[in-house]
């Protein structure tokens, strides 16, 4: 594919990167990845990432997300009237509506994409404007100030015809804009509120850091400025003052928001301690508390994180340690299903709660009873699984009593419904997705080290079959997706670039769960120590061997030297030659070797990689046959 570039027919023209698909794209495997057929059209909202296979772009549906860099191709479009419909035409569009399908993008991610499509039909109608006057005769009136005569002589401009209606009208607001900064600027009004509101805001955006750090940045750089731009010291003093009522106004927001999320836990904490209102045959307080919920639900979504984390945190986690005893009372689906969309939320924003808090909560065991009793709820079995998923993505070691709840009973029930029949046979019904039900059980295998006593393991040992299963751990390692990430619309900060560069700094705490451990790939944990056991390893076909065998080599030839992963793929492979039948049907032995010589001899391995890579060779001499090194 030839290389991306911007549309520059001439000097001074707008940096716009526009693609056109070739080809049709319609698997839906990640909601981040946009579905297209041939000929459909894209603005890239992100810089393009030379080591990345794909970009981030806008649709003219207005959906943002990815596309495969080899399906699509530059478009040369020097038409800048069209190119301003087709910005404008998108803009229109884009909306939480039409990006529905996308669950994980956020207010900020579509704010982020408003704003660049705003940059973008600044830059068009500048150049139209400056176009538009180097074609004027000598003597006419241009620009700005030709604003009055294009107001009063529309006659002249629709006998001059030399836009259409619709850019006609672009040109005029765009002068107007012009005009009445240019009239601010006069009368020294241009610095405003507003201003430092978008200053703030542009520096979150695009150095990923949160309200408070950004501010200390803007104040830092205005203040060097100020010492060192003798000119600009009346500005930037002016920009210092307006700044300091902006941080006042945050912190009386942040005493207004702290003392109303205060006042919704108190009457929630009535609503749990009204035991006799509770016992009621018929409830006559669901509509309440449902309105306490929702209002609950408003402010964690939509305020800032910090004006919350005070309140949230006092006491040592009191009020959420008051909600899920409360969630733990409450029998109603409605009320149920809102409390485990808060406490997702909770889980995925306010990083200060420590991630053993809910571990030792009986919030764990609360969500086992959903997943055990309401396999048919489709709805309420992925958000209990979802919660449970985040609970224990952070790999800490849970308290000794969860195994009472969570045992090899739970996980083989998981695994029947995976595979659509139990270990007898019987078939099972079930509509829930299988991310949904795989990623619990890597998110819980994440603390286990110890395989022998593996509560997974010993359920999957009982089973003759678990191929799909299987089939999915092999997919999933194939496309480098920690399924664990991608079922609870998480982000990783560091494991894997495939998608980082494009996140954005937005409301979800970025949405990162910041206890996961994003060095180790659950995926890849979870496979390492299937094939350490010599009884689940035989739940694989051979067939399977191989594809992982060809994925491994792949990613030997592909990592970076030193990269961590190396470790990972290494220990697998020592697993899989060690407990399959490897040896006596071995699958591109060569290439293998070949690839452990590499990482032995390159000067810039990890010495730990390179004794395990000449461990690897010495212990299968029957598999690579014996080669003098």
């Amino acid at each position: 594919m030839e290389s991306i570039k911007p549309i520059t027919t001439t000097t001074n023209m707008p940096q716009i990167f526009t693609l056109k698909s070739v080809f049709e794209y319609l698997e839906n495997r990640d909601p981040k990845i946009l579905t297209f057929n041939v000929d459909e059209r894209f603005l890239m909202i992100k810089d393009p990432d030379k080591t990345s296979d794909w970009y981030y772009v806008i649709n003219e549906k207005g959906q943002i997300g990815y596309v495969p860099n080899s399906y699509v191709v530059y478009e040369e479009n020097k038409n800048l009237k069209e190119l301003l419909q087709l910005v404008d035409s998108i803009a229109s569009k884009l909306d939480q509506k039409n990006n529905e399908t996308n669950k994980i993008l956020t207010d900020r991610q579509l704010k982020h994409a408003q704003i660049k499509l705003a940059q973008m039909r600044c830059e068009i109608t500048e150049t139209l404007i400056k176009l538009e006057q180097s074609s004027k005769p000598i003597g006419v009136l241009s620009g700005v100030n030709e604003l009055s005569v294009i107001q009063e002589e529309n006659k002249e401009d629709e006998e001059n015809n030399e836009i259409d209606t619709i850019n006609g009208e672009c040109l005029k607001k765009c002068r107007h804009c012009c005009l009445k900064q240019q009239q601010q600027q006069q009368a020294g009004d241009e610095i405003n509120e507003q201003l430092i509101s978008n200053l703030i805001e542009n520096i979150k955006l695009d150095s990923n850091l949160s309200e408070s750090k950004a501010i200390i940045v803007a104040n830092s750089v205005i203040k060097t400025l100020s010492e060192n731009v003798q000119s600009w010291q009346k500005d930037c003093q002016r920009i210092m003052e307006i700044m300091e009522k902006y941080v006042e106004e945050k912190v009386n927001s942040e005493n207004v928001y702290s003392s109303k999320l205060k006042c919704i836990f108190k009457r929630l904490w009535f609503c749990k301690n009204d035991t006799q209102q509770r016992n009621w045959p018929v409830y006559q307080d669901e509509d309440i508390i449902q309105s306490y919920l929702d209002e609950l639900m408003n402010l964690l979504t939509n305020t800032e994180q910090s004006f919350l984390e005070k309140e949230i945190c006092s006491q040592n986690h009191e009020n959420l340690f008051n909600l899920i005893q409360y969630f733990q009372m409450e029998t109603r689906r409605s009320l149920r299903l809102k409390l485990m969309d808060i406490f997702i939320i909770l889980i995925r924003l306010y990083r200060r709660v420590p991630a053993d808090f809910y571990l030792t909560t009986v919030l764990p065991g609360e969500l086992t009873v959903e997943m055990k009793n309401h396999v048919q709820d489709v709805q309420r079995w992925i958000k209990a699984s979802t919660l449970f998923t985040l609970i224990f993505s952070s790999g800490h070691k849970p308290p000794v009593n969860i195994y009472e709840h969570i045992n090899e009973q739970f996980f083989s029930h998981q695994f029947d419904l995976c595979e659509g029949f139990d270990i007898n046979g019987q078939t099972i019904e079930c509509e829930i997705p299988s991310e949904n039900i795989i990623s619990p059980i890597l998110a819980f295998n994440l603390h286990i080290t110890d395989i022998g006593d593996n509560v997974i393991f010993k359920a999957l040992g009982k089973r003759t079959n678990a191929s799909h299963f299987t089939e999915n751990l092999i997919s999933y390692l194939n496309w480098e997706e920690d399924i664990i990430l991608t079922s609870c619309n998480l982000t990783r900060q560091s494991y894997d670039n495939h998608f980082d560069n494009n996140q954005l700094d937005h409301q979800f705490s970025n949405s990162t769960f910041n206890h996961y451990d994003s060095n180790q790939n659950s995926v890849l944990k979870f496979l390492t120590e299937m094939f350490a056991d010599k009884i689940v390893s035989s739940l694989f076909y051979y067939n399977d061997v191989r594809v992982i065998i060809d994925i491994i080599i792949s990613q030997l030839n592909n990592l970076p030297v030193g990269d961590h992963r190396i470790k990972y793929y290494l220990e697998l492979t020592a697993n899989i030659l060690k407990n399959t039948q490897y040896a006596e049907e071995p699958h591109k032995a060569f290439e293998l070797k070949k690839c452990l010589i590499s990482i032995q001899h390159h000067e810039f391995s990890n010495i730990a990689d390179v004794q395990l890579a000449q461990d690897i060779i010495e212990r299968n001499h029957d598999a690579f046959g014996y080669v003098n090194q």
